[in-house]
């Protein structure tokens, strides 16, 4: 009862498999969860936007669900890969399809916005890691290079510790009681293998953040133990888009999806993306539209 009442139910029937759906309407969002985590860490805001009317899916990143081992094979393009499938799915699919994630989920989102241009209605980029640079970084992680060029990267694992990115105590007692080297919420260490991919990812993507269009929402706590706010404000200097919103949050950590201010993200993803739903339809459905005969003569001028 005390889980109910001090976070977000987590003890419910665990879905495996590729993806999960939850189906609304015409607007459909591709939600990603992040490096070592599951759909647990963004279902709820999920639920939260199907209420709204949004189609929202899920899906399985390559060597999550799994164990730890499996994720230190696979490469960030194959992360890439499958985000960019289910997006495409969605599209034939759909009206309209927005992406967003958290973490290296938004990280992800980002590098599809980039490359998929006005086909992307909307992004919402929460806990968005450029850089790792919290205040839960080890004391050591100066030497990670060493670790991630040589072929100790193969060996190494970095244990999960401190505040597990949740602020409140209940939740992360609870989620800390569910996470493992093989678990369906989250794994408790990450192999030197899958930061270095995701090192990768974020250098690309930030190469490619100039390419990003689509309106943005950028939502990061202030206390951000594994990527401070430093992120959110490179995020909103660079993005190509004209349209950027930016919510600091004041009383959560690194899972923004989980931690106390969960309802005010979901309610502000929410908010933006039908905001940014509305304007698209009106830009391609004017109120009245008159149609004129098409003359030769234009068709001549626009043949020249």
């Amino acid at each position: 009862m005390a889980i109910a009442q001090n976070g977000p139910d987590l003890t419910g029937p665990i879905e495996t498999g590729n993806s999960i759906q939850l189906e609304g309407g015409r607007h459909a969002i591709l939600l990603l969860h992040g490096l070592g985590g599951t759909a647990q860490e963004v279902k709820l805001v999920a639920k939260r936007l199907n209420r709204q009317g949004f189609t929202v899916r899920i899906p399985s990143l390559p060597g999550h669900n799994g164990n730890c081992e499996q994720l230190a094979s696979i490469r960030w393009q194959d992360w890439y890969q499958c985000a960019q499938w289910h997006f495409e799915q969605l599209a034939l699919s759909y009206d309209q399809v927005s992406v967003s994630g958290l973490c290296m989920g938004s990280v992800l989102a980002l590098q599809l916005a980039s490359r998929k241009g006005p086909r992307v209605t909307s992004v919402v980029a929460m806990s968005t890691t450029l850089a790792y640079d919290g205040s839960s970084m080890p004391w050591y992680q100066f030497l990670l290079p060493l670790v991630l060029h040589t072929p100790l990267h193969h060996f190494w694992r970095y244990q999960e510790g401190g505040n597990l990115g949740i602020k409140n105590p209940v939740l992360r007692r609870h989620l800390a009681s569910r996470m493992g080297p093989q678990s369906s919420v989250a794994y408790d260490r990450m192999p030197a293998a899958s930061i270095r991919e995701m090192m990768k990812l974020m250098r690309s993507t930030r190469k490619r953040l100039g390419n990003v269009l689509a309106p943005t929402l950028i939502m990061h706590a202030e206390e951000d133990d594994v990527a401070s706010p430093r992120n959110a404000d490179y995020l909103e200097r660079y993005l190509g888009s004209s349209h950027i919103e930016k919510i600091i949050l004041d009383d959560c950590y690194h899972l923004i999806t989980l931690d106390q201010q969960r309802e005010l993200v979901a309610a502000e993803a929410g908010r933006f993306m039908l905001q940014q739903q509305h304007l698209r339809q009106s830009i391609r459905t004017p109120a009245r539209a008159v149609l004129e005969p098409c003359k030769t003569a234009d068709l001549i001028s626009v043949g020249a």
